[in-house]
């Protein structure tokens, strides 16, 4: 690749090369000044492609700075570097994309290895380049390489400025699609170094959550290769060593831990969910939310077990006591089984059916649906929190007395699938296998996952 040197003329004249900036895969930058209508001159950024290209590889470059060209001239974003023009240039037969000239460092540069940089400053800049990625998610286009190195901090400012979209590339969401193979090694998540993929923001909130990790520690994260290495032969997860023994502010790991999550399902869907992470948990009301959201899901439960008729007359009557009492029509054999008596089984169902009335008598029919997902949209908001993991705990258990109580098909049959949901649930928010053998949700599971087994055991003899 040959580097232009400096005072070399590009567009007629319009452009005059003062230096080199930076080398990437598909071209370099360069300083430049540009000629204005006005006379004036102004200072820019020019990307201009590789020189030592095939006919067939020169066609295709054209097209990647066209598609990149597209992809900026979308924005005017205060943390996504601005676009200024696209030209070829018939002189050096090369493309060139003009942006704006960023008088700055990378937070690369910026960030001191082995250290990072202060907390209160990785958090903001991570927020701002957040910000820029959902605005690029907003119309259905990934970055696909946010790391230090395209991060830029501008000279007397806190204002960082995403850089370089050079793979970016449109998705469609649920839809798989084919991708070139480019990845940064160490902030890339999995699924990008495939073929295909179904592609998403969950792409770029891994490589935010890598870039974070970075700006904390000023230590290069665990790449994917490795840490899927030493799963699958130890057991152990090295990025979760790492970060809770690097990262010293315990608020800040869950943010970073979920969003590297191997499994794109297990992390946060969208970028406001990975920021929610990211906010202390608030004192004040902490109590209050975490037995606000128990309560509904146990309501919720119950109404998945036993409710579910009940649910048209709900919201077609003011006065709860209309509704039939399923628990005599849908299980009349409860009273006899010693596990759980009517009266207790009753008790428990009110409580559920309680939770659901009240949507109803405060007016929130309308937001019937989003209640149903509360429990999936903050169920990974409490982990470490022991009040939290004591009400968790707690409704597992009385749901699997409730569910034990039940006999015979499909009564049993639903009973398994509702506890292995609880089970899942278990395994999505807590960290099942590295937990002490002693602490309260380790236990649950444990006491969950006999159940299941004992109840498998019932329905088979049954049989």
């Amino acid at each position: 690749m040959t580097s232009l040197e400096p005072g070399s003329s590009l567009k007629d004249g319009d452009y005059t090369i003062q230096g080199e900036l930076g080398t990437g895969g598909f071209g370099r930058t360069y300083k430049s000044t540009r000629k204005l209508p006005d006379g004036q001159e102004e200072i820019v950024a020019i990307k201009i492609g590789n020189y030592e290209l095939s006919d067939n590889e020169r066609s295709k470059r054209e097209e990647n700075f066209k598609d990149e060209a597209k992809r900026l001239n979308q924005f005017n974003h205060n943390h996504i570097v601005k676009f200024i023009e696209y030209f070829y240039d018939k002189s050096i037969k090369r493309p060139c994309l003009v942006m704006e000239y960023i008088e700055g460092e990378t937070l690369q540069k910026l960030t001191q290895p082995g250290n990072g940089i202060p907390e209160e400053q990785a958090i903001k800049y991570i927020r701002q380049v957040a910000n820029a990625l959902e605005a690029m998610h907003e119309v259905n286009l990934i970055h696909r390489d946010v790391n230090h190195r395209n991060i830029m901090v501008r000279h007397g400012t806190e204002e960082a400025i995403l850089i370089d979209f050079g793979i970016a590339r449109e998705f469609v969401p649920d839809r798989t699609i084919e991708q070139t193979q480019q990845w940064s090694e160490y902030y890339a998540p999995p699924e990008q170094q495939l073929r295909s993929l179904r592609a998403g923001p969950r792409v770029d909130i891994y490589a935010l959550s890598a870039t974070f990790y970075f700006l904390l520690t000023g230590q290069q994260p665990v790449s994917t290769k490795d840490r899927e290495y030493e799963l699958k032969r130890y057991r152990k997860e090295p990025q979760k060593q790492d970060v809770s023994k690097f990262v010293i502010n315990k608020i800040l790991r869950r943010p970073i831990l979920k969003g590297m999550e191997l499994n794109p399902k297990r992390r946060p869907k969208t970028i406001s969910e990975w920021l929610k992470l990211l906010e202390p948990p608030q004192e004040r009301n902490r109590t209050e939310i975490s037995r606000w959201v128990i309560g509904v899901i146990f309501g919720l439960v119950l109404l998945a077990a036993v409710a579910i008729p009940l649910i048209s007359n709900l919201f077609n009557s003011d006065n709860p006591s209309n509704s039939d009492n399923p628990s005599n029509s849908d299980n009349p054999s409860n009273s006899d089984n010693p596990t759980t008596t009517s009266d207790e089984w009753t008790k428990l169902q009110n409580q559920g059916l309680s939770a659901i009335y009240e949507l109803k008598k405060n007016k929130d029919v309308d937001n019937f649906k989003e209640v149903l997902n509360l429990f999936e949209q903050n169920k990974n908001n409490y982990q470490g929190e022991k009040e939290f993991e004591e009400l968790f705990s707690e409704l597992t258990r009385r749901y699997a007395q409730d569910v034990l109580a039940r006999s015979g098909d499909p009564g049993v049959r639903k009973g398994i699938e509702k506890l292995e949901e609880i089970q899942q649930r278990l395994v999505q928010n807590f960290d099942i296998e590295n937990l002490p053998e002693d602490d309260i949700i380790a236990q649950e599971y444990k006491d969950v996952t006999a159940l299941i087994e004992k109840m498998k055991k019932y329905r088979n003899g049954n049989n």
